[in-house]
C-alpha cells in the first residue's frame, strides 16, 4: 500500500522481488519515522535556523502534499538547492536511482570542494 500511495499503481508488482522484500524490511522503520514526523514539535524558524548545505529535490509526479512541504522547505532553508525532477515520483530515488544518483553525487562532490 505504502509504494502503491507514493508511486501509483502496479509499481509495486513491477519492482524485482529483491527491492520488494528490501522494502518490506523497511517498513517498520519507515512507521516510526512517520509517528515521530507527526509527534514532533518543530517551527518554520527551527528550519530556518539549519545551517547545513541541502539539496532538496521533488519530483512533477509526488503526491500535491509532498510537493508543497518540500516549497515550503525551500524557502525556509537558508542553504538549499531546489531541485524539481521532471516526471519523478515521490520514490524516484528508489525506482529510479539512475536518474536520481547523479543528482546526489553532485551535491556531495560540490560540498568537498
Amino acid at each position: 500500500m505504502f509504494i502503491k500511495y507514493w508511486s501509483g499503481e502496479g509499481v509495486w508488482q513491477r519492482l524485482p522481488a529483491k527491492r520488494q522484500k528490501r522494502f518490506a524490511d523497511l517498513m517498520p522503520k519507515v512507521a516510526a519515522e512517520f509517528e515521530s514526523i507527526l509527534f514532533a514539535d518543530v517551527s518554520a524558524e527551527s528550519f530556518a535556523r539549519m545551517n547545513i548545505p541541502v539539496r532538496l529535490m521533488c519530483g512533477t509526479r509526488t503526491r500535491a502534499a509532498a510537493a508543497r512541504t518540500s516549497e515550503i522547505l525551500a524557502h525556509l532553508l537558508p542553504d538549499v538547492v531546489y531541485v524539481v525532477v521532471e516526471g519523478g515520483d515521490h520514490m524516484a530515488p528508489t525506482t529510479q536511482p539512475d536518474r536520481l544518483n547523479p543528482l546526489f553525487a553532485e551535491h556531495v562532490l560540490s560540498r568537498l570542494e
